[in-house]
């Protein structure tokens, strides 16, 4: 968040629902972001027990990998960030356990490296 020039935060570890708070200054709005990190880029996906966010960060590492398949849109050894909103993390939830498919795996193509959403959110105006 530093590297955009959003100020940021950690929550405290009795916060269920997210692990960062962003801040605009000069608005005094906050964004809470809940932050997923997962070293096989082909993992499963997250379990998401507590939707008090704003946005999921998902971190699809490229360290590990499930069995041999290879995600299509990872050419490189980055690791894949999504920035995605609560309402497309809530409406996609799947079975029992909550969990949100890997967004690596496909339909989540506009939320990667989407940081541009925060700054919406938080009415933060970058220059053109």
């Amino acid at each position: 968040m530093l590297e955009r020039g959003i100020a940021s935060s950690l929550a405290s570890r009795n916060m269920p629902g997210y692990d960062v708070l962003a801040h605009n200054l000069d608005t005094g709005k906050n964004c809470r972001i809940q932050v997923k990190y997962r070293k096989a880029i082909n993992s499963d996906g997250m379990i998401v027990k507590n939707l008090d966010f704003d946005f999921a960060v998902y971190v699809a590492g490229n360290i590990g990998r499930i069995g041999k398949q290879v995600p299509q849109m990872v050419s490189d050894n980055r690791s894949a960030i999504f920035i995605i909103p609560r309402r497309v993390v809530e409406a996609r939830l799947y079975g029992a356990k909550r969990l949100y498919h890997n967004p690596v795996k496909g339909k989540n193509e506009p939320y990667l490296n989407a940081w541009e959403l925060i700054d919406e959110f938080l009415e933060i105006e970058r220059p053109v």
